[in-house]
C-alpha cells in the first residue's frame, strides 16, 4: 500500500487534535485483538507517532497493547515488538516504575516485549532516574528467579555491560553457565 504521506503531515501539523484519535485507535486494536481487520492500520502508526509526540497519556494503553498475549501482539503489531517499541516506550513514559517492572516480570507477556521493557528500565537507570542499588537489585532477582532460557537475559548481560556494572561480571557467568542465554 501507498505511503499516507498527506494524512502524517496533517496530523503531525495537528498533534493535539489528532492525540486523542490515535488513542482511540489503540484503544480499538485492545478490545478486538485477533478480529481486527487485518487491512486496519491506524493502531500501527499511533504507537510511533503517540511516541515521537511523547504523548505520556498514552503510555498506559501502548503497555495494555503490549501486554495482550504474544500471538495477539504478533497479529496487531508485528515486528514493531523488535523494531521501536523500546523508543515508544521511553518517549510514552508516564513515571510508573511499578508497571514496567511488572510487565517485566510477567512470564504471559511476551519475552521480546519484555526486553524492550528492561530497555527502558536501563534508559531510566543511566538518566538517574533510578538509583543503582535498586537496579542491581532488580537485575540480580530477574537472573537469580529465572527458570530457563528467555531473550530477556541476553538484553540483562548487555544492560550490565552498558551500565559499566563491573561488579555484577559473575552475573553474566552465572547465566551462561545455567544455560540462561
Amino acid at each position: 500500500q501507498r505511503f499516507p504521506e498527506e494524512a502524517f503531515r496533517v496530523i503531525t501539523e495537528n498533534e493535539e487534535e489528532a492525540k486523542p484519535y490515535l488513542r482511540e485507535a489503540l484503544e480499538k486494536a485492545i478490545r478486538e485483538k485477533t478480529d481486527l481487520d487485518s487491512d486496519y492500520q491506524l493502531h500501527f502508526y499511533a504507537l510511533f507517532l503517540l511516541g515521537q509526540f511523547q504523548d505520556k497519556g498514552a503510555f498506559q494503553k501502548i503497555a495494555e497493547l503490549v501486554s495482550l498475549p504474544p500471538e495477539v501482539v504478533e497479529y496487531l503489531i508485528g515486528d514493531t515488538v523488535t523494531s521501536g517499541l523500546s523508543d515508544i516506550l521511553y518517549n510514552t513514559y508516564d513515571g510508573n516504575k511499578n508497571r514496567l517492572k511488572r510487565m517485566i516480570e510477567d512470564k504471559k507477556i511476551d519475552e521480546f516485549v519484555r526486553a524492550d521493557v528492561l530497555e527502558v528500565m536501563g534508559q531510566l537507570y543511566l538518566d538517574g532516574e533510578i538509583p543503582e542499588t535498586d537496579w542491581k537489585s532488580f537485575l540480580s532477582r530477574e537472573i537469580h528467579g529465572a527458570k530457563g532460557y528467555d531473550h530477556i537475559y541476553n538484553r540483562i548481560a548487555d544492560l550490565i555491560c552498558r551500565c559499566h556494572f563491573v561488579d555484577m561480571l559473575p552475573e553474566i557467568r552465572y547465566m551462561f553457565d545455567h544455560d540462561l542465554m
